[in-house]
Protein backbone atom coordinates (compact mmCIF):
# COMPACT_ATOMS: atom_id res chain seq x y z
CA UNK A 1 0.00 0.00 0.00
CA UNK A 2 3.09 2.24 0.66
CA UNK A 3 4.95 1.97 -2.62
CA UNK A 4 1.36 2.90 -4.42
CA UNK A 5 0.86 6.08 -2.50
CA UNK A 6 4.32 6.60 -2.86
CA UNK A 7 3.93 6.20 -6.68
CA UNK A 8 0.32 7.87 -6.95
CA UNK A 9 0.67 10.02 -4.55
CA UNK A 10 4.07 11.24 -2.68
CA UNK A 11 2.78 14.37 -1.16
CA UNK A 12 0.24 12.92 1.47
CA UNK A 13 3.51 11.93 3.31
CA UNK A 14 4.94 14.86 3.41
CA UNK A 15 1.88 17.37 4.43
CA UNK A 16 1.10 17.91 7.54
CA UNK A 17 -2.40 18.05 9.46
CA UNK A 18 -3.71 20.98 11.34
CA UNK A 19 -2.81 19.34 14.77
CA UNK A 20 0.69 19.29 13.06
CA UNK A 21 0.72 15.33 12.75
CA UNK A 22 1.64 13.74 9.55
CA UNK A 23 -0.04 10.62 7.24
CA UNK A 24 1.43 7.07 8.34
CA UNK A 25 0.27 4.20 6.93
CA UNK A 26 -0.40 2.10 10.02
CA UNK A 27 -2.07 -1.17 10.58
CA UNK A 28 -5.20 0.75 11.65
CA UNK A 29 -5.44 2.70 8.74
CA UNK A 30 -5.07 -0.20 6.63
CA UNK A 31 -7.51 -2.12 8.57
CA UNK A 32 -9.86 0.68 8.57
CA UNK A 33 -9.34 1.51 4.96
CA UNK A 34 -10.01 -2.77 3.75
CA UNK A 35 -12.89 -2.66 5.89
CA UNK A 36 -14.88 0.52 4.79
CA UNK A 37 -13.15 1.38 1.31
CA UNK A 38 -13.51 -2.56 0.23
CA UNK A 39 -16.12 -4.25 2.67
CA UNK A 40 -13.25 -7.25 3.95
CA UNK A 41 -12.71 -8.65 7.09
CA UNK A 42 -10.65 -10.95 8.55
CA UNK A 43 -11.49 -14.47 8.08
CA UNK A 44 -9.34 -17.57 9.31
CA UNK A 45 -10.06 -21.19 9.99
CA UNK A 46 -9.47 -22.52 13.53
CA UNK A 47 -8.30 -26.16 14.40
CA UNK A 48 -7.61 -28.01 17.65
CA UNK A 49 -4.79 -26.79 19.90
CA UNK A 50 -1.83 -29.62 20.37
CA UNK A 51 -3.07 -31.48 23.76
CA UNK A 52 -0.42 -31.82 26.60
CA UNK A 53 -0.68 -35.00 28.17
CA UNK A 54 -1.99 -35.46 31.62
CA UNK A 55 0.59 -37.31 32.98
CA UNK A 56 3.20 -34.44 31.93
CA UNK A 57 4.80 -34.01 34.71
CA UNK A 58 5.49 -37.80 35.68
CA UNK A 59 7.31 -38.43 31.93
CA UNK A 60 9.10 -35.60 32.66
CA UNK A 61 10.38 -36.59 36.05
CA UNK A 62 11.09 -40.37 34.39
CA UNK A 63 12.76 -39.02 31.50
CA UNK A 64 15.22 -36.88 33.90
CA UNK A 65 15.60 -39.87 36.18
CA UNK A 66 16.45 -42.16 33.52
CA UNK A 67 19.35 -39.40 31.94
CA UNK A 68 21.09 -38.80 34.95
CA UNK A 69 21.23 -42.91 35.66
CA UNK A 70 22.62 -43.09 32.68
CA UNK A 71 24.97 -40.37 32.53
CA UNK A 72 26.24 -41.80 35.47
CA UNK A 73 26.26 -45.04 35.38
CA UNK A 74 27.69 -44.77 31.71
CA UNK A 75 30.73 -42.41 32.50
CA UNK A 76 29.74 -40.10 29.95
CA UNK A 77 31.73 -36.76 29.57
CA UNK A 78 30.00 -33.47 29.98
CA UNK A 79 30.98 -31.91 26.53
CA UNK A 80 28.77 -35.86 24.93
CA UNK A 81 25.87 -35.14 26.46
CA UNK A 82 24.44 -32.63 24.03
CA UNK A 83 20.71 -30.87 23.39
CA UNK A 84 19.08 -30.13 20.40
CA UNK A 85 16.08 -28.97 19.09
CA UNK A 86 14.34 -28.11 15.68
CA UNK A 87 12.40 -25.30 13.97
CA UNK A 88 10.77 -24.95 10.70
CA UNK A 89 11.82 -22.21 8.67
CA UNK A 90 9.48 -21.01 6.38
CA UNK A 91 10.47 -19.76 2.54
CA UNK A 92 7.32 -18.04 2.11
CA UNK A 93 4.76 -17.59 4.63
CA UNK A 94 1.31 -18.91 4.03
CA UNK A 95 -1.57 -18.32 6.49
CA UNK A 96 -5.20 -19.55 7.02
CA UNK A 97 -6.23 -15.50 7.49
CA UNK A 98 -6.71 -13.64 4.56
CA UNK A 99 -9.11 -10.53 3.42
CA UNK A 100 -12.35 -11.68 2.11
CA UNK A 101 -16.14 -10.03 1.28
CA UNK A 102 -17.88 -9.31 4.81
CA UNK A 103 -20.17 -11.68 4.92
CA UNK A 104 -18.93 -14.13 2.44
CA UNK A 105 -19.62 -17.68 3.24
CA UNK A 106 -16.44 -19.58 1.32
CA UNK A 107 -12.90 -18.57 1.74
CA UNK A 108 -11.15 -19.92 -0.69
CA UNK A 109 -6.91 -19.19 -0.89
CA UNK A 110 -4.70 -20.60 -3.22
CA UNK A 111 -1.28 -22.68 -2.35
CA UNK A 112 -2.84 -23.34 1.98
CA UNK A 113 -1.76 -26.88 0.91
CA UNK A 114 1.35 -26.93 -0.27
CA UNK A 115 4.69 -26.48 2.41
CA UNK A 116 7.51 -24.41 1.36
CA UNK A 117 10.08 -25.03 4.04
CA UNK A 118 12.86 -26.78 5.50
CA UNK A 119 13.79 -27.60 8.82
CA UNK A 120 17.52 -26.35 11.07
CA UNK A 121 18.07 -28.52 13.99
CA UNK A 122 20.39 -26.57 16.30
CA UNK A 123 22.31 -28.02 19.07
CA UNK A 124 24.24 -27.06 22.29
CA UNK A 125 26.72 -29.26 24.44
CA UNK A 126 26.28 -29.39 28.48
CA UNK A 127 30.11 -27.71 28.44
CA UNK A 128 28.58 -24.48 26.13
CA UNK A 129 29.58 -25.61 22.90
CA UNK A 130 27.39 -24.62 20.09
CA UNK A 131 27.57 -27.60 17.41
CA UNK A 132 26.87 -26.11 13.62
CA UNK A 133 23.42 -25.72 12.40
CA UNK A 134 21.95 -28.70 10.36
CA UNK A 135 19.40 -27.93 7.38
CA UNK A 136 17.27 -30.34 6.50
CA UNK A 137 15.50 -29.98 3.14
CA UNK A 138 14.29 -33.25 2.61
CA UNK A 139 13.13 -36.29 4.25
Amino acid sequence: MIAVISDLAPQIFHQRAKDGSQFQCSDTFVRHWLHHTLHWSERHATRAAQKIPGNWEGLCEHSFLRLAYTIKEEDIPSALYINSDQTQVVYAQGSQLTWAQTGAKQISTVGNDEKRAFTVMVSISNDGTMLPLQAIYQG
